[in-house]
């Protein structure tokens, strides 16, 4: 059985940044990479970010059944 996905990528559905080093945090999934990268570069701390994506996967069907 051949199978076909969703969206050729997989789909960000949640992001979660976390300092080590200040209470700084983002848990917003459209903005979080983004303004990790913004306070690393403007603090210079350490900055975790834990992303997490979703995948879609449906049977390809035969003869549209």
């Amino acid at each position: 059985m051949k199978v076909t996905t969703r969206w050729e990528r997989p789909k960000l559905v949640h992001a979660i940044a976390t300092c080590h080093n200040c209470e700084w945090g983002e848990q917003n999934h459209l903005f979080a990479v983004e303004e990790a990268r913004k306070h690393v570069r403007k603090t210079g701390h350490i900055v975790d970010v834990e992303t997490g994506y979703a995948q879609t996967y449906n049977p390809k069907r035969r003869n549209n059944q």
